[in-house]
């Protein structure tokens, strides 16, 4: 866990300062997913991110279902980055190995191929929905060795009246989870985290 880091945007932060530079993946915020999940909360942090990401230049993936469009005021903010990317896939995660290459400079690439191409190795995940594409992607990205930045109510969809599949990697050391609250999730504390998101979704 990085030392002093108490939400999503201190550890993005905390790593510009050690000059490392993260990417932003935002996951399957379209129209349809929001006519039914709008949180305007959610939608506020997500801005609070792609702003600092925007201004801090640094690389933003729009992921998105092919097909669909992330909804304008998230899209707005992406496009003013220097390093937005726009990218569709048709799995549950960004990284899975049938999804639409990148074209990046006239080749072809994987996504993971990309990240690696610019010495990308930290990465920030939120989106929809978060016990199905979010987690996938975060997953796949743990096994591909990345660095992997997590606050779950940066997230739509959760549904805390089914198990959730994020216990299975918490104990990845490369896998950094945040409550709402803004402090590091330990294990003593992920009861509490599930008992305030119960409170307030």
């Amino acid at each position: 866990m990085l030392p002093y880091s108490t939400t999503l945007l201190d550890a993005m932060n905390i790593l510009l300062l050690q000059r490392i530079r993260p990417a932003i993946l935002l996951i399957d915020v379209d129209e349809p997913s929001m006519d039914n999940l709008h949180n305007e909360m959610v939608l506020k942090s997500h801005e609070t991110i792609l702003k600092q990401a925007a201004k801090a230049g640094l690389p933003i993936f729009d992921i998105i279902l092919h097909g669909q469009r992330t909804i304008d005021r998230l899209r707005h903010i992406i496009e003013q980055s220097q390093n937005y990317i726009s990218y569709r896939k048709n799995m549950e995660s960004a990284f899975d190995e049938d999804n639409i290459l990148l074209m990046v400079n006239g080749q072809r690439m994987r996504l993971i191929e990309y990240l690696r191409s610019i010495s990308c190795k930290h990465i920030f995940i939120m989106g929809y929905a978060d016990d199905d594409c979010v987690f996938e992607t975060a997953f796949d990205a743990l096994n591909l060795g990345l660095n992997v930045y997590v606050d779950r109510m940066f997230n739509l969809g959760v549904d805390l009246n089914l198990e959730s599949p994020w216990n299975s990697i918490t104990h990845n050391p490369r896998f950094h989870m945040y409550t709402a609250i803004g402090q590091s999730v330990e294990k003593k504390c992920r009861q509490l985290y599930r008992v305030y998101n119960m409170r307030i979704m």
